[in-house]
């Protein structure tokens, strides 16, 4: 494995952290058919958008792209549209598809604990 790739690897694993720390406890919640209070989801996206914002930050420097002021700040409050724009551009058409992963990564809290909720219910 080169060293780009470790370091990319290793640079994404605190947006792993936050989304499998919240499948974890969502599905706890879920098969206990108990609703996450809105601290709790407020928590949540709070922290998946400072750990995507932080990864676009150290990624933009690691790759020396200039951006607008503030970027940073602009990635943590609107990181659906800021970071796949970021990766179009930093990336060209293989942006969207790692986009795409990351979504399907963010995702995986809410899927995982809907399943376990309905599969709860159908066992009583």
């Amino acid at each position: 494995m080169s060293r780009v790739n470790a370091d990319s690897s290793r640079a994404l694993l605190p947006p792993v952290l936050v989304v499998s720390v919240s499948t974890v406890g969502l599905s706890i919640l879920s098969t206990h058919r108990a609703v996450p209070s809105e601290a709790t989801q407020l928590v949540l996206s709070f922290a998946l958008a400072l750990v995507i914002a932080l990864w676009v930050r150290a990624d933009r420097r690691k790759r020396s792209v200039s951006v607008h002021y503030e970027f940073d700040t602009f990635v943590f409050f609107f990181w659906y549209v800021a970071m796949p724009y970021y990766l179009y551009k930093t990336r060209g058409w293989r942006g969207p598809m790692m986009a795409f992963g990351i979504a399907i990564l963010v995702a995986t809290p809410t899927v995982v604990s809907t399943v376990l909720s309905v599969v709860a219910r159908l066992r009583g």
